[in-house]
C-alpha cells in the first residue's frame, strides 16, 4: 500500500529547494550597493550588510572571505553530484515568485535557505526627512525620543536609528507590531523590518505565504535564522502543512551538512521526511558531542 502521510518522500523528485544567499563576490557586491536604495521597496543585502558589521577592515572582499564565502559555498555543494534535473524544482536565486512554482509542481518537501531580518532599525533603514512623519502619526515615539534625552542628535541617522531601536524593542512582545507602526507612518522613508530576504528585496511573512500554492501540503524546512514567526504565517489554518521552524538562530555550518545528507539520502529510498531529518540531526549532533568529549 502507497503511504499517504505528508511527509513520504520517494526521492529528489519530491523535493524543492529555494536558497537566496549569495554565493560570489560579485553578488555580495550588488547586495551591499542595493542595502542603501533610495527606494525602500528596492532595498535588499542585510544579509551581506550583517558581514561587514564591526569588521576594522571594511573591504567587500575581506568580509566576503570570511563566513560569508563559507557559506556560499556549502550552498553550492548541496548540489554536488547531484542532477538537478531530479529534483522537483531548484534555483540558486530564489525570488518570491519561486515560492509558487515551487510548490505547484506539487513536491512534498520544500527546503527555503534564506535570511530573515529582525525588527531592529539600522541606519540605512531611515531616508531623510522620515522623522517628521513619524512623530506626525507616532506622538508617543517623539515623547519617548524627548524623555530618553535622544532628541539633540536625531539629526545623525546612525543615532536616530538607535534611539528608534531602543524604542521598537522598549517592550519585546510589542517589537514587531512598533516595527510595523514605523513602517506605516512613513512608508517611503522606512525601509521594511521583520522580513524574509530573498533575491528581489524584503518580504513579510503574510506575503510569503501568500505565494503558495494553495493546493500545496507537504512539509517546509525553513533554514532561516529565527523563523518561528515565518512558520505560523506558512501554517496559519492549514493541518495539511508541516512546517519545520526554530526560534533562534541557524548554524549554517551544522544545518547545511545536514540538508546535504537528506539529499544524499533521498537518492537511495523513500522516507517519511520528518523522522529522517530527526534521525540526520541526532547522527550530527552525537558527532558534536563525541568532538567535544575527545
Amino acid at each position: 500500500m502507497a503511504n499517504t502521510s505528508l511527509d513520504w518522500t520517494r526521492g529528489l523528485g519530491d523535493i524543492a529547494i529555494l536558497t537566496a544567499v549569495p554565493l560570489t563576490l560579485d553578488d555580495f557586491r550588488a547586495d551591499i550597493a542595493a542595502r542603501s536604495h533610495r527606494d525602500v521597496r528596492a532595498v535588499r543585502g542585510d544579509y551581506a550588510a550583517t558581514g561587514l558589521a564591526g569588521r576594522r577592515d571594511d573591504s567587500l572582499e575581506a568580509a566576503w572571505g570570511g563566513a560569508r564565502a563559507q557559506v556560499a559555498e556549502l550552498v553550492t555543494r548541496l548540489f554536488e553530484g547531484l542532477d538537478p534535473s531530479r529534483f522537483a524544482y531548484v534555483t540558486t536565486d530564489a525570488r518570491s515568485e519561486d515560492i509558487y512554482k515551487a510548490t505547484a509542481t506539487g513536491a512534498k518537501v520544500l527546503l527555503v535557505l534564506a535570511h530573515w531580518r529582525g525588527p531592529g532599525v539600522a541606519e540605512n533603514d531611515l531616508r531623510l526627512g522620515m522623522l517628521k512623519r513619524i512623530e506626525d502619526t507616532l506622538p508617543e515615539v517623539g515623547t519617548f525620543l524627548r524623555v530618553h534625552r535622544y532628541s539633540d542628535h536625531l539629526e545623525d541617522l546612525a543615532y536616530l536609528a538607535d534611539a528608534l531601536s531602543d524604542w521598537v524593542h522598549q517592550t519585546p512582545s510589542l517589537a514587531i507590531t512598533r516595527r510595523t507602526a514605523l513602517e506605516d507612518a512613513a512608508p517611503d522613508h522606512v525601509v521594511p523590518g521583520n522580513c524574509l530576504e530573498l533575491r528581489d528585496g524584503f518580504h513579510k511573512a503574510e506575503d510569503v505565504a501568500l505565494q503558495l500554492d494553495e493546493a500545496w501540503s507537504g512539509v517546509c524546512e525553513l533554514v532561516i535564522c529565527h523563523s518561528e514567526y515565518l512558520a505560523l504565517a506558512l501554517k496559519e489554518g492549514r493541518d495539511d502543512r508541516l512546517i519545520i521552524t526554530n526560534q533562534t538562530a541557524k548554524d549554517p555550518f551544522r544545518v547545511l551538512p545536514e540538508v546535504r545528507e537528506m539529499l544524499l539520502r533521498a537518492q537511495l529510498s523513500p522516507f517519511a521526511y520528518c523522522d529522517e531529518r530527526a534521525s540526520v540531526f541526532e547522527i550530527f549532533e552525537r558527532g558534536l558531542r563525541e568532538h567535544a568529549f575527545h
